[in-house]
């Protein structure tokens, strides 16, 4: 029972008591360390359970075991036969004898007709009262258990023990990181000393990713500013189905941990600055930590008139059982952290196409949206084929979010062809590719370390490419069409994925706000036929994209 209940927190079917203490996302996934208190404790509650079991049945038949005449001898029955049907009423002599206190001879325990049931009550321990002498204490040991049964006994009191220091260790953790959000920042000085941070400075809260993972509620420090409608005229946007969605779109990705430790601005001001930008659209998922918290919180405080939220309905275990009621609940789920009535945009994420059930799953998100509970369906790394699936049978695909940059261009593979066939439209995360694409690595020697999921990620990108020496003459490339347009060459390469007209937007991670800015004069200038031919040219001296969406993440190629 322990461990059941434990399982289903640790898959978030139920919210658990103890937070993870480690997790991080693998692509869409999240591959949780087993590092849960939860899990420990509920192991050790299971191998106890385990031996009590033993104890019992084992105990069990050794009492039965002993003579009748012991047991007659400290504890009376005081229960009757009970018979199951009048034609096996049959009563043994031992069984008389012991109806009249007398005793049995020659009997080795109660022996019983067919049909018949006998219930004894447990002896009391006479030695615990203090008056058992050494016929009852020789019973006494003959009853208890062998020592195999205390295997598991030992494993469970050390799972009971390590759940308990995981979870006491946890709770200090959490408890010291919130005191320091509490306090204060601090800034290091010239000299050395610590003073405290100026006011702007202490106004900008910076969380740390585990921070973010183990608290449900948002630390908003920034004062909360009146609903304003987003006029800012620098981000068009497209259409998604009945959506109307900024070109940029927030992602907050980066609450799933993983990513990467730079710091992070209090999350209701970092989202309304993006807003009042222009940035209208927020990128979240049932994965992605407490990001849909953190968005409802947002919403319900500024509540932004044109804002669009984009979340996902990832499934990874269980392929096989899950059903409409499952579905449902995953929805609700996501309705209630937002704090919506009906969720704008879900898109759906399937681990493993060998299991047949992603279909049916997809028409139950469509009797979601024929409900109400949903405006528009889409999907997450989708390839050609399974894709076609779900829209041969009716679910009403309006967009696919998928890895598309210059250094991961399999998207060309078929899948920008179908979707422009079928009114489908792209979402593209990983433009920038975690910042390689940027001017920060023109020139600079390949890192010798890969610090977060995200990095590595895109640094296998690179090297499926054709490594590090060719993508230094891409990034030669974008660098002087960067100087022409007076713009960085992390703008060139999300404005070359934006160009493309089956895609409707792009994701960027906002983690803090220094960005905005530079993010927005994306839409300052476009690339003219001279720039996409200085660029196709480069890419033609790389390895072409191998294999369909998400094919090598999935082990395919």
């Amino acid at each position: 029972f322990f461990f059941a209940i434990t399982m289903s927190a640790v898959q978030g079917q139920i919210p658990s008591p103890v937070h993870v203490l480690s997790s991080r996302r693998v692509g869409d996934n999240v591959r949780s360390e087993m590092h849960r208190p939860w899990l420990f404790i509920a192991v050790g509650l299971s191998c106890t359970s385990m031996w009590m079991v033993a104890l019992y049945m084992v105990g069990g038949t050794n009492q039965a075991r002993q003579p009748t005449t012991n047991l007659v001898a400290q504890h009376r029955v005081a229960t009757t036969v009970q018979h199951q049907h009048p034609a096996h009423q049959q009563e043994t002599p031992g069984l008389r004898a012991v109806a009249n206190d007398q005793e049995p001879a020659n009997i080795e325990g109660p022996k019983f007709a067919t049909g018949t049931t006998e219930l004894l009550s447990i002896p009391e321990n006479p030695i615990a009262q203090g008056h058992g002498n050494r016929e009852s204490r020789t019973m006494l040991q003959e009853t208890l258990p062998p020592k195999g049964p205390l295997i598991p006994a030992v494993v469970g009191t050390v799972f009971v023990v390590l759940g308990a220091l995981g979870g006491t260790i946890l709770a200090r953790v959490q408890s010291a990181q919130q005191r320091l959000v509490s306090q204060p920042l601090l800034k290091v000085v010239s000299d050395g000393e610590k003073s405290p941070a100026s006011k702007p400075e202490a106004d900008r809260i910076l969380l740390s990713r585990r921070q973010f993972q183990a608290s449900a509620v948002a630390l908003t420090t920034v004062p909360a500013l009146p609903a304003v409608a987003a006029s800012a005229p620098g981000v068009p946007s497209s259409r998604l189905g009945s959506l109307k969605v900024s070109q940029i779109i927030q992602g907050h990705w980066q609450l799933a941990g993983g990513h990467g430790r730079e710091p992070f601005d209090d999350p209701s001001a970092n989202m309304r600055n993006h807003y009042n930008a222009g940035i209208t659209t927020f990128d979240t998922a049932d994965i992605y930590g407490g990001s849909q918290q953190f968005i409802g919180q947002y919403l319900a405080s500024d509540r932004p008139e044109d804002a669009v939220v984009c979340t996902k309905f990832c499934c990874f275990n269980g392929l096989d059982r899950i059903d409409r009621n499952y579905v449902r609940r995953a929805i609700k789920s996501s309705i209630n952290q937002l704090g919506v009535k009906q969720l704008d945009l879900v898109a759906f994420f399937w681990a493993d196409f060998k299991v047949q059930n992603y279909v049916q799953t997809g028409l139950y998100l469509k009797e979601l949206k024929e409900e109400g509970l949903i405006k528009e369906i889409g999907v997450t790394n989708f390839d050609v084929k399974h894709l076609a699936e779900l829209v041969d049978a009716g679910v009403p695909v309006v967009s696919n979010q998928v890895q598309y940059s210059l250094v991961d261009r399999r998207p060309e593979n078929g899948l920008l062809n179908y979707c422009n066939e079928h009114d489908i439209k792209v979402i593209a995360f990983g433009t920038v590719a975690a910042g390689y694409l940027s001017d920060k690595y023109l020139g600079a020697p390949r890192p010798g370390q890969i610090s977060n999921y995200s990095e590595s990620l895109y640094s296998t990108s690179i090297g499926k490419a054709g490594g590090w020496k060719k993508f230094q003459e891409l990034l030669g490339v974008l660098d002087s069409i960067a100087k022409k347009h007076e713009v960085t060459i992390a703008n060139v390469a999300s404005r070359w994925v934006l160009q493309h007209r089956e895609v409707a937007a792009i994701i960027i991670g906002v983690r803090n706000s220094k960005h905005i800015q530079e993010n927005v004069n994306i839409f300052s200038f476009e690339l003219d036929d001279e720039d996409l031919l200085q660029i196709q040219t480069v890419l033609q001296k790389q390895n072409p994209p191998q294999g369909d969406i998400w094919f090598r993440e999935r082990g395919l190629v």
